[in-house]
Order: structure tokens, then C-alpha cells, then sequence
């Protein structure tokens, strides 16, 4: 029959309970309170009335109802809570164990790029030596040749020294020759003038006495013939 109109609905609230007073079933429907009390009374239509507190048949039915579905519900529940921790407790320890394959796997990565690292620096370090070599070698070469040219030049300088002091050396003994020459062809030159001037004095000489032999001889035939 119909609820009173004095009775107030309530909830289900303690599903683990089966004797709490005015238990509601869990479903989307809501239930008034149990009546109390074990009297009944008759309206005048002749349909029985229950106190507040006393349950009605249909009510006591649709709480085993609700007790035996609870039960299913929580023995559902409670194997859903087991295969799902199950299935966590599985997860769980999958990505535990895979956790620990990256942070291996990443432990092995970091050892390999410190490793790469430690040779690519030993490498660019040996790069490095090896350019430094070579620049000191290319500098020691290039110094080398600068000292090669300098000393080239310098036996350059000394031979053109050399050839100049030579050739001034040249220059002044064929000026001093020509000297000698130009004073030894004027001695010569003196030398046969004086020898020409001696000859013509000699002639002049030999033409003196043939002209004094003339006189004497015609003052000798002058005083002969005057005898």
C-alpha cells in the first residue's frame, strides 16, 4: 500500500548492517522507514495498518532481497578487488622490472657516452698535439729557410764585396800600370831625345873638326906654298 504521509524517507547507509533499523535497499529507489511495534490495526475499510515500527511482509522480503544482493555485490566487489590488485600487483612488478631495464639500459647508455666522451677528448686532444707539431715543425722549417736566405744573402754581400774590392783592386793596378807605362815611355822618350841630341852633337862635333883638318890643312899648304 501507499507510504503515511508522516513517514520520512531515508537512506541506506551501513551495508554491512543487516539489522539496522530503516535500512533502504541500494538501488535507485528509495524506502520509508520499518514500522515499530507488534500491534495492527484495521481502517474503516477493512485493510490492516501497521505501526511505524513494525515491517510489513512485502518489506521484510524486498530487505532479504536486498541483503542477498548485497552479498553478490560484495563478493563481485571483493573478486573484482582481487583480480584488479592482481592485475596492479602484475603491473606493478612489469614496470618495476621494466623500470629497471631503463635504468639499466640508461646506467649502460651513460657509461658508453662518458666512454665516447673520454675518447673523443683523448682524440681531439692527440688532434690537437699532432696540429701543434706540425705548426712547431712548419715554424722550425720556416725559420730554417729564413736562416738559409739570410746567409745566402750574406755570402751574396760577401762576394759582391769581394768582386767590387777585386775589380777596385784591378782598377787601381791598371791605372798604376798605365802610370808606370806612361812614366816609362817618357823616360824612354827623354832617353832618345837625349841620344838624338847627343848624335847631332857628335856630328855637329865631327863636322867642327873635318873644318878645323880643312883650315889646318890649307893653312899648312898656305905656309908651303908661301915658303
Amino acid at each position: 500500500g501507499s507510504a503515511p504521509a508522516s513517514t520520512q524517507p531515508v537512506r541506506y547507509c551501513a551495508p554491512d548492517d543487516p539489522d539496522a533499523p530503516g535500512k533502504a535497499i541500494t538501488s535507485p529507489s528509495v524506502v520509508y522507514a520499518a514500522p515499530s511495534g507488534d500491534e495492527e490495526e484495521e481502517d474503516g475499510e477493512g485493510t490492516t495498518k501497521y505501526e511505524l515500527t513494525q515491517a510489513s511482509p512485502v518489506e521484510d522480503m524486498l530487505l532479504q532481497l536486498q541483503r542477498r544482493w548485497e552479498t553478490v555485490v560484495q563478493l563481485t566487489l571483493s573478486e573484482r578487488a582481487g583480480k584488479l590488485y592482481s592485475a596492479l600487483e602484475a603491473a606493478d612488478q612489469t614496470l618495476s622490472s621494466q623500470l629497471a631495464e631503463i635504468q639499466q639500459s640508461v646506467h649502460q647508455k651513460q657509461k658508453e657516452l662518458a666512454r665516447a666522451d673520454e675518447l673523443q677528448a683523448a682524440q681531439q686532444s692527440h688532434e690537437r698535439e699532432q696540429r701543434l707539431l706540425q705548426l712547431q715543425n712548419t715554424h722550425a722549417l720556416s725559420a730554417r729557410v729564413q736562416e738559409q736566405q739570410v746567409e745566402r744573402l750574406q755570402q751574396q754581400a760577401q762576394h759582391a764585396a769581394q768582386r767590387k774590392r777585386a775589380e777596385e783592386a784591378a782598377a787601381a793596378a791598371e791605372a798604376r800600370a798605365e802610370q808606370e807605362a806612361a812614366r816609362a815611355a817618357a823616360a824612354a822618350a827623354a832617353q832618345a831625345k837625349q841620344q838624338e841630341e847627343a848624335a847631332r852633337a857628335a856630328a855637329a862635333a865631327a863636322a867642327t873638326m873635318v873644318g878645323v883638318a880643312k883650315c889646318k890643312a890649307w893653312a899648312v899648304a898656305c905656309y908651303e906654298s908661301g915658303a
